[in-house]
């Protein structure tokens, strides 16, 4: 049980970046997609999919909780120009490690992988140390065995893309867009965020 996890997918740098982060550690991987009702979900699923069928996991169908959508915020769930710079969904972390924490418990993992690093803590509560920590607590009250891993959480976006390279991560094959659903606007602060990193790091 102790090396069995259930990593939270997006599709992403980042928690693509810790699918082979847990790889390399060996974990008997449980990977959990969630559509939330995101507007980016076919880009993202796309790109969960590949990365799956890379590594030669089972087929998997994306948990579906798309009406969430509805009573949510932000520009990754409302298409509106005028939110295109607020990508904050309220509680999403805390709604993703719940219904991650139910699945760890069917499969008998007692560990929770998500992709956070320390750049989004400042304007993402939710991505935050202190945040993560009172999550944990709650969890903790009904799956005392679970616990959250987050070991990208005091590394910049830089390092973590850097030392996934080094395992044969390929980036180009993520999305990260809030405001499109098959390509990046390059305009929404994901896009910004990944074309930085890109350039960072040499990669365009």
């Amino acid at each position: 049980m102790s090396d069995r996890c259930v990593i939270l997918l997006s599709g992403g740098l980042d928690s693509t970046s810790l699918l082979y982060w847990a790889k390399k550690r060996n974990f008997q991987i449980y990977p959990l997609y969630i559509n939330y009702g995101q507007i980016p979900f076919p880009g993202e699923w796309s790109s969960t999919k590949y990365f799956l069928k890379k590594f030669d996991f089972p087929e998997i169908e994306p948990f579906d909780v798309s009406k969430l959508a509805t009573i949510g915020s932000g520009s990754l769930v409302d298409s509106d120009e005028k939110l295109l710079s607020d990508q904050y969904f309220p509680s999403r972390n805390l709604f993703l490690l719940i219904l991650a924490a139910i699945y760890a418990k069917k499969v008998n993992a007692s560990n929770i992988l998500i992709g956070l690093i320390k750049d989004s803590a400042e304007s993402l509560p939710d991505c935050s140390i202190k945040y993560i920590k009172r999550a944990q607590a709650l969890l903790k009250i009904e799956y005392p065995a679970i616990q959250i891993l987050t070991p990208f959480i005091a590394e910049t976006k830089n390092k973590v893309v850097k030392d996934a390279l080094l395992l044969g991560f390929e980036p180009e094959k993520t999305f990260c867009c809030n405001r499109y659903s098959d390509h990046h606007c390059w305009e929404c602060p994901s896009c910004l965020d990944r074309l930085r990193i890109f350039t960072e790091l040499g990669l365009i």
